[in-house]
């Protein structure tokens, strides 16, 4: 407690100000008659005030200072970036750790007959693991005499696969962002899916990662530049993206010859763009069926379409099932 006399209220709240810097209560006030004593004829004010603890004292900041923030912050971001950097790669590798993991744990040596394990190991043959080609094999024995007609073929392919079937849905204000490596066919992919959607709204095909250009009308299909799997910025720039439009479809572009290992990597680098479907280009490339099964099987992904090529050009189809029945069945000679 405190306190300051001037010949005026206001003065003597400066002197209270010039020392308490930080805040201050006045507790009482009082005037001063100065002519009883034949000094003056002047009244004087007092004030008495309380300090006010724990309010951080103000400081001019000069103009220099903000300058050098200015030039820390750049510093600081710069220095934080390895880490960003480090915290996105522990996070893929948990991604692949969960993948192969899961691998791991389901590798089984099953029990057979003399006619279930030759077909058995047909199937492993073209890329089945095992808990995939038991079941397969499973389905296939049951059926009566042996009729392993595509009608069959077919019903057994749908009890099991069926679940990692889903044809895209589109509509007019949607959007479409398809991803992956250079010469995925991801390009080509996405020109033939525009023919697909031209008999239901316009359709845009952009081909640059930019938040602020959408198009109001039609459907946007968003041709993702290529991307390194260790470019982290243009990966978060191209989920952003994604993550801007109210509806968008997330497609993963990988082709069907790509070596399995390859693929469930390509699936846990791809990870930060939260992908929704897959589409298997060059389908036709391939006689490791099985294969495709087993990454959509454990990456819990759903195929929307795959490219082939046929007659002498390549074609967009979303008929996946008759192509993986067609393809599973010349392979194993059963047709």
């Amino acid at each position: 407690m405190e306190r300051f006399t001037s010949t005026s209220y206001e003065t003597a709240m400066k002197l209270a100000k010039a020392k308490f810097k930080s805040g201050f209560e006045v507790t009482n006030t009082r005037e001063i008659d100065l002519s009883n004593s034949g000094l003056s004829n002047d009244r004087l004010v007092e004030i008495t005030v309380t300090p006010i603890k724990n309010i951080p004292e103000i400081i001019e900041v000069k103009e220099n200072t903000l300058s050098l923030n200015n030039e820390l912050i750049p510093l600081i971001k710069n220095e934080l970036t390895p880490v960003k950097d480090l915290y996105m790669e522990i996070s893929l590798l948990r991604q692949e750790i969960d993948l192969l993991s899961r691998r791991v744990n389901k590798l089984i040596q099953p029990e057979l007959n003399e006619n279930e394990q030759e077909l058995f190991d047909s199937l492993s043959e073209i890329g089945f693991e095992n808990p995939m080609a038991l079941k397969f094999t499973r389905e296939l024995s049951a059926l009566k005499g042996n009729n392993f007609n595509l009608k069959n073929i077919s019903n057994s392919f749908n009890k099991i696969f069926s679940k990692h079937i889903s044809p895209l849905s589109i509509k007019n204000g949607d959007a479409i962002v398809l991803f992956g490596q250079t010469k995925s066919g991801k390009s080509k992919t996405s020109e033939l899916i525009a023919d697909e959607l031209l008999n239901i709204a316009s359709v845009h095909i952009r081909k640059e990662i930019k938040l602020n250009e959408k198009v109001k009308n039609g459907i946007t299909i968003i041709d993702s530049p290529p991307i390194k799997l260790n470019e982290m910025g243009a990966m978060q720039n191209l989920s952003n993206l994604a993550n801007s439009f109210i509806q968008i479809h997330r497609v993963l572009v990988l082709s069907a010859s790509t070596g399995f290992e390859e693929m469930l990597h390509l699936i846990a680098s791809f990870a930060p763009i939260k992908p929704d479907y897959i589409i298997f280009t060059k389908f036709d490339e391939t006689v490791m069926l099985g294969k495709l099964l087993t990454v959509l099987n454990e990456s819990k992904l759903k195929i929307c379409g795959i490219t082939s090529y046929t007659d002498g050009e390549i074609e967009f189809s979303t008929q996946i099932q008759n192509h993986f029945v067609n393809a599973i069945s010349k392979q194993l000679g059963l047709n």
